[in-house]
C-alpha cells in the first residue's frame, strides 16, 4: 500500500509537470492501477478517457488509451462505447501494436 501511494503521488506530480507527453503517460498508468484494483469505471474516467479527450495532441499514447478504454467499456458491458473506441483505434492508428491486439482480440 505504501509503494502504491508513493507511485500515485509520483504520477500526480508527472501530470502537474506541464510536459503533456509525460502527463498523458501518467494518466494511463493511473488508469492501469485503478483497473488492477478492480475499478474499471474509475480507470476509464480518471485514466484512459482523460487521455483520449484531453491529450489528443499526444498521438503516441492515443492507441494505448483507446485500446484500454475499449477493454473497460467491454468489462462494464457497454458494447456500443467499446465499439466506438475500437473504430477510432483501427481508423486512426491501424499500424499500432494496440490496433493489432484489437483485431486479434488479445
Amino acid at each position: 500500500a505504501g509503494r502504491e501511494a508513493a507511485l500515485l503521488r509520483a504520477l500526480g506530480k508527472a501530470v502537474e509537470s506541464g510536459d503533456r507527453g509525460l502527463a498523458a503517460q501518467a494518466q494511463i498508468k493511473r488508469g492501469d492501477i485503478l483497473k488492477k484494483k478492480g475499478n474499471p469505471k474509475e480507470a476509464l474516467v480518471d485514466g484512459y478517457l482523460r487521455v483520449v479527450t484531453l491529450f489528443q495532441s499526444v498521438e503516441q499514447v492515443q492507441p494505448e488509451a483507446l485500446f484500454k478504454a475499449m477493454q473497460c467499456f467491454e468489462e462494464l458491458k457497454e458494447p456500443t462505447h467499446a465499439e466506438r473506441m475500437r473504430k477510432l483505434l483501427l481508423g486512426k492508428y491501424p499500424q499500432s501494436e494496440w490496433a493489432q491486439q484489437a483485431r486479434t482480440g488479445a
